[in-house]
């Protein structure tokens, strides 16, 4: 029985099939690899695309028998953007500063990011012992929107309390707290007028 000549028109149509694939599946990947990234974001590369965060640290420099804290602080949400420091949790949070030597107890962690506020109060509980020396209270973490953010955070109000729930007197600048009696430096024994007892 003679042999059949193999189909040309078949294995022709085969071989063109598997050409125009091919071509396809190069023209796909030259489109994937042309293609504009972010087509969807019109702006400019800035310090927030580089996934940058800054730790804005709160501190007191030079404190004694702190107890207790409550800070307020402002940033612009046009410069900067807040970044929740506990994001299992709802809201957006701060992180209480290391200072405490521990969990503090939290009265108030909120931040507002539309009104560019935050504020955080916090306590020690009995037994603790009262805080001294330089600490860091609390951290506000935020996201630049610019490369070098101007005057973009900084305190608003702050209340330092001792145990006794006396309030200690400070003044602040940026967001450095320094107490207006440097008690770590004062002699023991030494007078103040408005602690003596009256008559």
């Amino acid at each position: 029985m003679p042999e059949r000549a193999p189909n040309r028109r078949s294995i022709g149509c085969a071989r063109g099939r598997r050409g125009r694939a091919l071509a396809l599946g190069w023209a796909l990947v030259a489109g994937l690899l042309l293609a504009p990234v972010g087509r969807g974001t019109t702006r400019p590369p800035s310090a927030a695309a580089q996934a940058s965060v800054l730790d804005i640290d709160v501190t007191v420099r030079g404190i004694a028998r702190l107890y207790a804290a409550e800070i307020g602080l402002r940033f612009d949400p046009t410069q900067v953007t807040p970044v929740d420091a506990m994001p299992s949790r709802p809201g957006l949070q701060l992180a209480a500063g290391s200072g405490w030597g521990g969990s503090p107890f939290t009265l108030v962690n909120a931040i507002d990011a539309d009104a560019g506020t935050a504020r955080f109060a916090a306590t020690l509980l009995a037994p603790a012992p009262a805080l001294t020396g330089d600490r860091v209270l609390v951290t506000l973490r935020l996201s630049p929107r610019r490369l070098e953010p101007e005057d973009a955070w900084g305190l608003t109000d702050v209340r330092l309390v001792d145990r006794r729930g006396q309030v200690l007197e400070a003044v602040w600048e940026g967001v450095e707290i320094r107490p207006v009696i440097a008690w770590t430096r004062l002699e023991p024994g030494a007078f103040l007028p408005w602690t003596a007892s009256g008559p």
